[in-house]
């Protein structure tokens, strides 16, 4: 088979070819891409113009019948599609790059909590995270793709992620780069997130993938009215009938009883108090129950009405009213360790480890770490979420090469969403 290139500008060149069966083209897209000059064609009328001048010299190289095909952008191909009826060309189908990218098992978090992401349609809110600052937001499903898929998946796997993505998926990633200055090994971190297909990821470099970020809610109340919620789910109850809410906490922490009190007498003056010894393996101790009715015991019971917390309180939540809520549920049904000893002699912060019987309730407290910019880790059979600081983990050679791939049959989908990103 003979090819010949001709280089020059298409639409001079193009007559010279007198007539042929298929044309074939991947022209400019119109993006600016990475700010080169060929690919900026000016405002939308200005491209389409473009695109017509070189498709009628398509149009004369073909006789009745022949076929073209063009490539575009997803934002740009309605210009190119205009130019083609304009050229006198009759559009008979035009094909998308489906970005079908995580198993049908994966879900993602919405505004009422995780669902599979197969079941997600547009216009549905979801957590949506910015790149740029970090941040979590709610926002609009733009636009949803499903498509069946049979063969190999990228793996990203350690002890904090486990996933499974189609090749073409985008990963938000840090590369740890180690490089040889003035005679020494040196190793630095990409400053910011940049973005890689799956399958394209240099897995030789440990990389640091995006775990958590900070959304920050319009509000509920105050941090002070976080933490009596908080303490109300892990150390209350309510009556039966009526509207009554029960606290209790044992003198053996004081502190917390302390705490408590205080949380009471600010919003809820008339409340009652007990107390009552007690005795646990030969120990005697002091146990405090308070107990209120009325318009802030209905109140609370309007927030959490089975005496746990909702998804609309958990992104009612201000930053800060996150993190006073999250305090005080560890000081009502959680601990914290003592931390690890620095170099420079001090501790660090300790092992934070909450506990409660309820799987979605343990789910609950782990979606609000993650929305803390903080990650939390669930033990289903001890029944406790382990909380740690950094909102990113980091894939070591070990992990990235322990387990590249997988084969997968079933559907994969995906949605787009105004940040580019979305948890799962």
């Amino acid at each position: 088979m003979k090819i010949t290139l001709l280089l020059g500008d298409n639409t001079e060149r193009m007559p010279e070819l007198g007539s042929v069966g298929v044309v074939l083209s991947d022209p400019p897209y119109g993006l600016a891409f990475m700010g080169k000059e060929f690919d900026t064609l000016g405002d939308g009328e200005s491209q389409q113009l473009w695109h017509h001048a070189w498709l009628m010299e398509a149009y004369n190289l073909l006789p009745s019948g022949g076929l073209i095909l063009a490539f575009s952008g997803t934002r740009t191909f309605h210009r190119l599609a205009a130019a083609y009826e304009d050229a006198g060309f009759e559009v008979i189908g035009i094909k998308a790059w489906g970005y079908g990218c995580l198993t049908d098992d994966a879900e993602i978090l919405t505004e009422h909590g995780w669902k599979p992401g197969v079941d997600v349609v547009k216009g549905e809110l979801v957590a949506c995270w910015d790149p740029d600052t970090g941040a979590i937001r709610l926002d609009t499903v733009e636009e949803v793709t499903r498509a069946p898929y049979s063969g190999k998946m990228v793996a990203f796997q350690n002890d904090n992620t486990d996933q499974l993505l189609t090749p073409n998926h985008r990963v938000y990633k840090k590369h740890r780069i180690r490089k040889v200055v003035a005679g020494k090994r040196v190793a630095s971190e990409d400053g910011s997130w940049t973005v890689q297909p799956a399958g394209e990821i240099n897995r030789w470099n440990n990389i640091r993938l995006p775990l958590a970020g900070a959304h920050d809610g319009p509000g509920v109340g105050g941090e002070d009215w976080a933490r009596l919620l908080a303490w109300v789910w892990t150390e209350g109850g309510y009556d039966n009938s009526g509207s009554g809410v029960r606290l209790y906490q044992s003198s053996v922490n004081q502190p917390h009883v302390n705490e408590i009190q205080r949380l009471l007498d600010l919003f809820v003056p008339g409340h009652s108090r007990y107390r009552r010894e007690r005795e646990y393996k030969g120990r005697s101790y002091t146990e405090t129950c308070w107990y209120f009715s009325g318009q802030m015991a209905e109140q609370i019971r309007a927030v959490m009405p089975v005496k746990r917390p909702t998804w609309e309180l958990l992104w009612g939540m201000t930053q800060a009213e996150k993190h006073a809520f999250c305090d005080a549920a560890v000081d009502g049904d959680g601990s914290i360790g003592q931390g690890k000893r620095r170099k420079d002699g001090t501790l660090g912060p300790g092992r934070v480890a909450f506990y409660q019987k309820n799987p979605d309730d343990l789910i609950w407290f782990q979606t609000l770490a993650h929305l803390m910019n903080r990650q939390g880790r669930i033990n289903f059979p001890k029944r406790v979420v382990g909380l740690h600081m950094n909102p990113a983990t980091q894939l070591q050679g070990r992990h990235l090469r322990a387990k590249v791939s997988e084969t997968y049959d079933g559907d994969v989908w995906c949605v787009r969403v105004p940040t580019g990103a979305f948890l799962a």
